[in-house]
Parts: C-alpha cells; sequence; structure tokens
C-alpha cells in the first residue's frame, strides 16, 4: 500500500502547519539548533521513514517538511523525552533473544507483555491503545491501518492479536515454522512502534502539543542520548529507512527531519 493513499487525509490539517512553520525555517534557525545541540553535547539521530509495508506517517510528514536540505544532526526534542525513547530498547532485546539458537521463547514474552527497559511503556500496551478512547477525533491513520492488518491477527486489537499469535506461535501462526514466526515478530513490532509514533504526531496536531511532537521522534527514533543507552538510534522505526535510502536511492530521512523542524518551529512560534 502506497503512502500516497494517505495523502488526502492529510492535506488539509498538514498543509496550515506547513504554510505557517516555512517562515520561521530559515539559516538562523539551524544555526540555532546548532547551538543547542553543542550545549546538550548530545549525539543528534535523524528522524527518518519506516518502508515496512510502506503504511508509514511519511504521507503525514512529508506535507508539512520545509522546503530545504537538512542533515542528520539537526533535530533535538526541545523537551524530555529521553525516557520516551527507551521503548526501543524492547524490540531490541527482543529480536536479540530470537535471534540466539535454541532462544527461550518465553523470555521474549515476557519482555512484550511486562517490558525491561521502560515499564510503564510495553510493547503490549502499545499495539492495544485505542485511539478513540484516547480522543483522538481524526481515527483515518488507525483506520487505514487497520485495514490493511487487521485480518493478520486472530482478534482485536489487531496489532496485539498478531504479536501473541508469533510469541506463541498458535491461532493464525498454527503449523507456521520457527523461522516463519521468529521474521513475523520482529518485523511486527516495528509496525507496532510506527503506529504508535503515528498516534503521537496525531495527538501533537489536534491538541496543539509539543511534547507528543518530540515523543513522536522518540517512539520512532528510539535512544537519541547516549547517556540514556549506548544503542542510539537503532529498534525504532526509523533505523529501518536508513537501509531503505541505501537500497533504492531515496531521501527520505533527511525529508522526514525537515518536516519535524518544520513542525518544531511552529510550536516555537506559537504559530500551529
Amino acid at each position: 500500500v502506497s503512502s500516497l493513499f494517505f495523502l488526502s487525509q492529510f492535506r488539509a490539517r498538514a498543509y496550515g502547519l506547513h504554510s505557517r512553520a516555512r517562515g520561521s525555517f530559515n539559516d538562523q534557525s539551524i544555526q540555532r539548533k546548532s547551538i543547542q545541540r553543542e550545549t546538550h553535547n548530545h549525539n543528534i539521530i535523524i528522524f527518518s521513514l519506516q518502508e515496512i509495508m510502506r503504511l508509514s506517517i511519511s504521507a503525514y510528514l512529508l506535507l508539512v517538511h520545509a522546503s530545504v536540505t537538512v542533515t542528520a544532526d539537526c533535530y533535538y526534542p526541545n523537551l524530555d523525552v529521553r525516557d520516551h525513547s527507551k521503548a526501543a530498547l524492547d524490540q531490541i532485546d527482543i529480536s536479540n533473544i530470537i535471534d540466539e539458537p535454541g532462544h527461550d521463547w518465553s523470555e521474549a514474552i515476557d519482555i512484550y507483555i511486562n517490558g525491561r527497559n521502560r515499564a510503564s511503556k510495553t510493547f503490549q500496551g502499545m499495539a492495544r491503545k485505542d485511539w478513540a478512547a484516547a480522543g483522538i477525533q481524526d481515527l483515518s491513520i488507525y483506520e487505514a491501518y487497520a485495514a490493511i492488518l487487521s485480518e493478520t491477527g486472530s482478534g482485536e486489537p489487531f496489532l496485539d492479536s498478531y504479536n501473541l499469535d508469533t510469541l506463541y506461535r498458535n491461532n493464525t501462526f498454527e503449523g507456521q515454522s520457527e523461522k516463519m514466526c521468529e521474521i513475523s515478530i520482529k518485523k511486527n513490532l516495528i509496525c507496532t512502534g510506527l503506529q504508535y509514533a503515528q498516534y503521537e504526531g496525531v495527538k501533537a496536531i489536534e491538541n496543539n502539543n509539543e511534547k507528543n511532537w518530540d515523543e513522536m521522534f522518540a517512539f520512532w527514533n528510539g535512544v537519541y542520548d547516549r547517556s540514556v543507552d549506548s544503542r542510539t538510534n537503532k529498534g525504532g522505526p526509523g533505523s529501518v529507512q536508513s537501509s531503505r535510502d541505501s537500497d533504492f536511492g531515496t531521501s527520505f530521512k533527511s525529508e522526514s527531519i525537515s518536516a519535524l523542524l518544520a513542525g518544531q518551529a511552529a510550536f516555537e512560534e506559537h504559530s500551529l
């Protein structure tokens, strides 16, 4: 499913953010971010697009990006979302366990359900997020995602049922090979993180809340501050885009960082 499928759903509200933020996105803004980066003394991680199933927030972000070329070290959250970024470490740990010969599925299941690196935000909790109950008005992103993936699991919420089916190797994965289950859970954890990042992005726009904008970055990118963990820019959906851009000669990474900066500028200028 092409990202273009989502363009009509995002155009109206995203264009308003684009047009208002664009005026404040200039060389001076980039210089300010550079100074901020040196002050924090952190490795700034690029915010990227996830190619998996091409069901990404790319359409949402590309519509609001400023027309400048940026590099990988231009974005740093204004608000502290380092704890949020640790959710991606659970994905890394689960994948590492599954990659071990003769691995113990129960350990991977425990991390999925109970969490390890950030217990207050488990992958199962992310997979079970009820957008409507959380007050999201525009459910078009969730519904488009569900239209593709809801048939893959054995029940609702569709992401959680799919993840549990792969981890327990039953229901829709009954009789599937061990390798198929291993690949499927690793890929769908990326989809789970991606959809939760989408949730934070929509929430940021609807509630005019910059914290959610930065949380979108954290859940998508993963750890961005080495003081939290050395596994920076790994695990989150954003880490996949580097290799995808390299494979296909695309530049979605730089375009999405432009989108993030445009949104950040809009929040700073109170022009959202």
